[in-house]
């Protein structure tokens, strides 16, 4: 489904599905993943290296006049049918399709030929200008930001930015996932500037396809600050993956005595917030996430309070005591 009108935020779907989709179709794990916003508007998407989505190249340049829900490469038939034109590319096994589109129908002729190229996937599209302002442009900080994210979630990949108007560039590989996001964004802590080793404990706990991971990092002064995560994607620090997260974390300080080594609640929890001066990177994986309103950007459900909290309760007590050991 589409949902992101003829605007800038439309533009982002568009690409924001074709990527999200690419790295989400069986087996795959490319090395590097391109995308270059040209200065007309035409956005290309670029797959290399590693390992290819299992699906068959003749997807890839099939002809999608007709939406159909159940398509395993919907995203790239929505782009197909806003877009004109489009250009589908898939190299592999030897071989290369090709094939250019307009407004979902086949614009040209399915091009077979041999190559000795190595393997590659390339979208490259523009945005139909009969449904989009053609002054139109995705955002350049805007992409960034979510491939950011995706980084996070994708540490196996190597993301790159291109932007042909102005010619920057943004790279974006986060070799341990949320860790290495964390490390980005309180650099402070990991280079010494508060005097002091830095604390950061990990968390993660899975039952079967769902999942949750935090990441806190002890930033002296401030609130809490947390960055949160449904599925991949970001949301409001709210919600009740969040109260999981407080009751957890007030769990785990109650249990630490004020004089015990190595206690990070060294202050009575009754009379502070326990989670003041960290900051947490937390990310649920769920099968089925429920939403408040219709933004869909502040989680709701039991199961999410659940799964946070037991994390937590289970896990940060032996990894505060393990770091502050091995430190």
């Amino acid at each position: 489904m589409y949902i992101g009108g003829t605007g800038a935020l439309g533009l982002r779907t568009i690409l924001d599905g074709v990527v999200t989709e690419l790295l989400a179709a069986p087996g795959a794990q490319p090395e590097r993943v391109r995308c270059t916003l040209g200065d007309d508007g035409t956005c290309c998407v670029e797959l290399r290296g590693g390992v290819m989505p299992a699906v068959e190249p003749e997807a890839f340049v099939a002809d999608h006049s007709e939406i159909n829900p159940s398509d395993p490469l919907l995203s790239l038939a929505i782009a197909s049918a806003l877009s004109d034109p489009l250009h589908a590319e898939v190299v592999r096994d030897g071989r290369r399709w090709a094939r250019t589109f307009a407004a979902g129908t086949a614009a040209g002729p399915l091009e077979v030929s041999a190559t000795t190229a190595p393997p590659l996937i390339r979208i490259r599209y523009h945005p139909d200008p009969k449904l989009f302002d053609p002054n139109l442009r995705a955002g350049f900080l805007h992409v960034c930001g979510r491939t950011r994210d995706l980084a996070a979630f994708h540490p196996h990949v190597r993301f790159t930015i291109d932007n042909e108007s102005d010619g920057q560039r943004r790279d974006f590989h986060y070799p341990d996932g949320l860790l290495s996001l964390a490390r980005e964004l309180e650099y402070k802590s990991w280079d010494g500037f508060f005097h002091t080793a830095p604390s950061i404990w990990r968390c993660r706990l899975s039952e079967g396809t769902e999942a949750a991971e935090a990441v806190f990092v002890a930033r002296p002064g401030g609130a809490l600050i947390v960055h949160s995560f449904v599925n991949g994607y970001r949301t409001q620090a709210d919600g009740t993956q969040i109260d999981g997260l407080r009751a957890g974390v007030a769990e785990v300080a109650a249990t630490f005595a004020d004089d015990e080594p190595g206690n990070p609640f060294w202050f009575e929890p009754q009379r502070r917030d326990p989670l003041a001066e960290l900051t947490v990177l937390l990310s649920v994986r769920l099968d089925r996430p429920q939403f408040r309103g219709s933004i869909r950007d502040v989680l709701d459900g039991d199961r999410p309070r659940d799964l946070v909290r037991r994390m937590v309760v289970e896990q940060l007590p032996g990894e505060i005591k393990r770091r502050h050991t091995d430190g």
